[in-house]
């Protein structure tokens, strides 16, 4: 089974998600290697896998899943780490021994987007 390959891209100067195919098609010539040189753009990939209500999850997106011990939610955000997909913890109402969880096609079944590293910086310090 193939995984569809996308990217979504950030402009740090407006502070917004443009739209992948207008930046790929710009009129202006490619912006790609430019963009990632200067740090205009911050471009994030698709991992394959949608959450609870059918959105796409990309790098960078922040989930909340209800812990298994009902005592509150984990808030963690993706990122790709030593060669792979993982979901890095930001707030357990439980203690956790690790910083990193394995990413698997079963992360999106129980796991809500509620924002990004760009657009909600805030919930990178979330403590419920």
């Amino acid at each position: 089974m193939s995984r569809e390959i996308k990217f979504r891209a950030w402009e740090a100067r407006v502070k917004k998600y443009i739209d992948w195919d207008n930046f790929m098609n710009n009129p202006f010539g490619t912006w790609g290697m430019k963009a990632i040189n200067n740090e205009r753009y911050y471009f994030q990939q698709y991992t394959g896998l949608k959450d609870k209500n059918g959105k796409e999850i990309y790098e960078g997106d922040i989930l909340k899943t209800s812990s298994v011990s009902g005592k509150g939610d984990i808030i963690t955000t993706i990122e790709w780490s030593e060669f792979s997909w993982k979901e890095k913890l930001i707030y357990s109402p439980i203690h956790q021994f690790y910083e990193y969880f394995d990413f698997s096609d079963e992360t999106g079944v129980d796991s809500e987007i509620i924002g990004n590293i760009y657009e909600n910086p805030e919930l990178l310090e979330a403590t419920a």
